[in-house]
């Protein structure tokens, strides 16, 4: 099976390069004050952007981080919880309910779509392919994998944007709160799917149809959403989201991930490390992004 590569990118780090220092030590999700989110939607290059879903927000600020390295068209974009932030939708009801129907905005309803994040994305950085929401349940993440690679090797782009955004603002945090659940942070990552290496680090993914240690159980024996760490032990995890995939991916070079929908491949990431002095990238290219404000 051919292998996809991915180039990742983090809101929260101050460039686009990887797996630098500065991207590897930023975190990959916080909680936001009220300031940095208000900071964060004025420097946005969204078009009405203070009627997007904040995740929209944070998903385009970290998608712009991939620009550098944008190079061929069609150019197709995934996106995975886009529809988290539910500011604009409880924005919109409150209106409604309230029986002010004149204070509600027509741009604002777009927003509430689970396709409002990709169509947004689409828009700002011409992809003109397809603008694909997928569902945000435990194996979305790596549903999107499979999406992407089918869609490469379909021929129905040159390369795809995947980008997974959790607004984990005062709305969530309020819901969570009743549900007697942690309160969420905030998160944008983005990757850049390509069906060939390119000329800096990334992630190579190949899919395999069984683990390659002998003696090992076969799929139907591992635990749901398994990851195979460097150790060789197999861990369970709740979901192997994007989070989860690069915060096991910082300390394990090669990781195998076994979802829990999926039970006849697993999927084998590797690290592949490019000298920096072959890496294409300079730190000045990365351009303006407005999550440098969060």
């Amino acid at each position: 099976m051919n292998p996809v590569f991915l180039t990742p990118v983090n809101v929260f780090a101050d460039n686009a390069s990887w797996p630098e220092p500065r991207w590897y030590q930023a975190p990959l999700s916080r909680q936001l004050s009220m300031t940095e989110r208000e900071k964060a939607v004025a420097a946005s290059r969204l078009r009405f952007s203070r009627y997007q879903a904040f995740s929209t927000v944070l998903a385009a600020a970290a998608v712009n981080l991939l620009t550098p390295y944008f190079k061929a068209q069609p150019r197709g974009i995934l996106a995975l919880a886009g529809s988290t932030g539910l500011d604009v939708s409880w924005a919109m009801l409150e209106r409604i309910t309230s029986g002010k129907p004149d204070l509600i905005n027509p741009i604002m309803f777009p927003a509430t779509l689970d396709s409002g994040c990709p169509s947004a994305i689409a828009a700002l950085f011409d992809a003109h392919a397809f603008a694909l929401s997928l569902n945000a349940n435990r194996d979305a993440f790596v549903h999107a994998l499979y999406v992407a690679r089918l869609m490469l090797f379909n021929g129905d782009a040159s390369e795809i944007i995947l980008v997974s955004a959790l607004d984990g603002g005062p709305t969530l945090t309020r819901a969570c709160n009743e549900a007697d659940r942690a309160q969420p942070a905030s998160s944008g990552i983005a990757f850049l799917v390509e069906a060939s290496l390119p000329q800096r680090t990334c992630i190579r993914l190949t899919w395999s149809g069984a683990p390659s240690d002998a003696g090992r159980a076969p799929h139907a024996d591992l635990p749901d959403s398994a990851i195979r760490l460097k150790s060789n032990d197999w861990i369970s995890v709740e979901m192997v989201d994007a989070i989860k995939f690069l915060a096991v991916l910082r300390t394990n070079p090669t990781v195998h991930i076994r979802p829990s929908g999926y039970a006849r491949e697993l999927i084998v990431a590797e690290t592949v490390i490019v000298p920096a002095s072959d890496n294409t990238h300079r730190d000045d290219e990365s351009g303006e992004c407005g999550a440098h404000s969060t």
